[in-house]
């Protein structure tokens, strides 16, 4: 291998400014290449800042390069031990990466041309755009003045790679949006514009019950598929339920998603909304599994049900006062997908659409009543004992007092038939 590297060399094939380009793209590997640089010969070219290549790095390879350190950073976050020049390689890359500016209305992003903003999250501004067909498209743009906080660039361009995932599976629903194209940088990705809001406005939408559970159990199944091929979602709530022009849910915003098939971060704290989001995940973000989503779907009915938000759960069993007025299967259904203790909720998606499905039917009512009987019985278990022998002692009571009243009746009657027999025969 080293014959050939030379080799290489003496052809002018690899030179100092590619080892250079390479530290410059792969800072974290420096070492590794400046050691295979030294068996040929080259010394990687850099500037005495310690980064950048005499030839300039693609807007690409910046994200790519400020992706790696912010991991780096993240890992040592706790010990506090950082390479002397890291956080002056982060500041550099981000002050290169914010100097191709803003995208602005007119501009092409993800192939499409912007129009106008018509909303913000956490990562990115949502753009109004038109494709090169002029159809309507949603365009995600992440938010360069965020570029340098904690791993939300990393997080940001691995939602991407979850949405392409899902893309790429043929089985997936209608109800998770499709990712329709990517900026080259990756800080950008386009999606259908869906114009019929999100279920934050539900109160205004006059649906009946039976809607609500049906566009509950098309969320539902939206989940249960991404669970399928390996993604957790993470941040299932109201503002992330966008309805379509025919108002079907459609399921967006996987930017905190956990991909199974990725290499794991620390996240080194809690993710998701604080009202919707399972308590194990708000404390450690990684603790997150499919039975975390459950939760989410649990307080994501409660707040369908209720039309405004459920606010913060406190009780490890909730008793959903506020929720008295609708089936008590319905109830139940939320009160197991709420409960604090990740071991008591549904261990899976799947169970808790059954469930619901079962409600629809009437199958679940049976079952609530049944569960409310038998735990009203575990409740009161000591008064039905006292009960039970009370009762039984005055039954006991009472057939002892009948049977002995008859014993002295049948007594009475011997006595009138044996005196009138003795009166009989004396007479003879």
């Amino acid at each position: 291998m080293q014959a050939l590297l030379v080799g290489l060399t003496h052809r002018g094939l690899i030179n100092d400014a590619l080892f250079g380009a390479l530290v410059a793209v792969r800072p974290l590997r420096e070492a590794e290449i400046r050691a295979v640089a030294a068996l040929v010969g080259c010394t990687p070219r850099v500037t005495a800042q310690g980064g950048a290549p005499l030839k300039p790095l693609s807007r690409l390879e910046q994200v790519v390069a400020l992706e790696e350190l912010l991991l780096e950073r993240a890992r040592h976050l706790r010990d506090g031990r950082f390479p002397v020049d890291l956080g002056a390689r982060i500041d550099a890359l981000i002050s290169d990466i914010m100097a191709g500016g803003r995208p602005k209305a007119g501009e092409v992003v993800a192939k499409a041309k912007l129009i106008k903003p018509v909303g913000n999250g956490n990562f990115g501004t949502i753009w109004l755009a038109a494709d090169e067909e002029g159809r309507d498209v949603a365009v995600k743009v992440f938010h360069l003045e965020k570029l340098g906080e904690g791993v939300m660039l990393w997080r940001f361009r691995r939602s991407i790679k979850a949405m392409n995932h899902l893309a790429a599976d043929r089985r997936r629903p209608a109800t998770i949006a499709p990712l329709l194209d990517v900026e080259p940088d990756g800080l950008g990705f386009s999606m259908p514009y869906l114009s019929g809001g999100n279920l934050e406005t539900i109160g205004q939408r006059g649906w009946t019950l039976p809607v609500k559970l049906d566009c509950f159990l098309e969320i539902c199944r939206a989940v249960a598929f991404a669970h399928q091929v390996g993604i957790i979602h993470r941040d299932i709530k109201p503002a992330n339920v966008v309805l379509d022009a025919s108002g079907r849910p459609v399921l967006t915003d996987f930017d905190i998603s956990d991909i199974k098939f990725a290499t794991k971060l620390s996240s080194a704290g809690g993710l998701g909304t604080p009202i919707f989001a399972a308590p194990e995940q708000l404390e450690e973000g990684d603790q997150a599994d499919e039975r975390s989503d459950v939760y989410s779907l649990g307080r994501l009915l409660h707040f369908m049900l209720l039309e405004r938000s459920p606010g913060h759960q406190i009780e490890a069993d909730p008793t959903l006062e506020n929720l008295r007025a609708f089936p008590q299967a319905l109830v139940t259904i939320v009160r197991r997908a709420c409960q604090i203790d990740p071991a008591r909720r549904y261990p899976s998606v799947q169970q808790l659409i059954q469930d619901i499905e079962e409600h629809q039917t009437g199958w679940a009512a049976a079952r609530a009543q049944a569960r409310r009987a038998g735990r009203w019985v575990r409740m009161n278990w000591a008064v039905l004992l006292i009960t039970s022998l009370i009762s039984g002692g005055s039954l006991a009571g009472a057939w002892m007092q009948a049977g002995g009243g008859a014993a002295a009746a049948g007594g009475g009657e011997g006595g009138r038939a044996e005196r009138a027999a003795q009166g009989g025969l004396g007479a003879a």
